[in-house]
């Protein structure tokens, strides 16, 4: 799947807003395109994580917008993070991780990736201002594993937040009139903020 096409496939092309060649607006979100070379095996998602990083850092300066926090899913740049955090830091900025799950543990990685998997895992949390974690497990693993082992000797600073969904049943039905008004106006909310725009392209 060619890098950025995904997520501008033709159903969602209708709410896309074209900035330039490589920008884009999507439900309001400030969206870029990173080019990356197809052929890096394991070493692509690193690869794309840094030039994504590189580019937010060119468009926080840019745009010169005032107090960013850049948000990075996942631990696969370790040894990308000290630069990155002293950078975001001198535009004013702060960084948020989000480890994920136990990319070390993963039986489809050899034994050198899974070492790289876990020392970059330790430095993305050394060199993060805050880690979000979506599990309780994950956060006391967080502690257990680098609690003094941050800037100084600092433990992390983490918070859980659970992924969330209504768990209560529905009291509307499927074709009752209020939830499908609401469908309609969401539609032509977004339809509205988008018209007259062009789509991105495929290449």
């Amino acid at each position: 799947m060619r890098n950025g096409v995904e997520c501008c496939c033709r159903w969602r092309r209708y709410f896309t807003k074209i900035i330039n060649d490589h920008e884009f607006a999507y439900h309001n979100a400030h969206c870029f395109r990173v080019k990356i070379f197809e052929k890096l095996g394991p070493a692509q998602a690193i690869y794309y994580d840094v030039a994504a990083l590189h580019e937010s850092c060119e468009i926080i300066k840019r745009d010169k917008i005032p107090h960013p926090i850049v948000y990075i899913m996942a631990c696969r740049i370790g040894p990308f993070m000290k630069h990155y955090y002293h950078k975001i830091h001198k535009l004013g900025g702060k960084i948020y991780l989000n480890p994920d799950g136990h990319e070390f543990k993963r039986a489809k990685w050899n034994r050198t990736i899974r070492k790289y998997w876990k020392l970059s895992e330790q430095m993305m949390v050394k060199w993060s201002d805050l880690v979000i974690c979506d599990s309780k497990t994950i956060e006391q693993y967080i502690h257990e594993c680098y609690d003094g082992k941050g800037i100084k000797g600092r433990s992390p600073k983490t918070t859980f937040i659970a992924y969330g969904a209504e768990t209560r049943k529905s009291k509307l039905a499927d074709d009752d009139k209020m939830l499908l008004d609401w469908y309609v106006k969401k539609w032509w909310d977004t339809a509205y903020q988008c018209q007259g725009l062009a789509s991105w392209p495929d290449g």
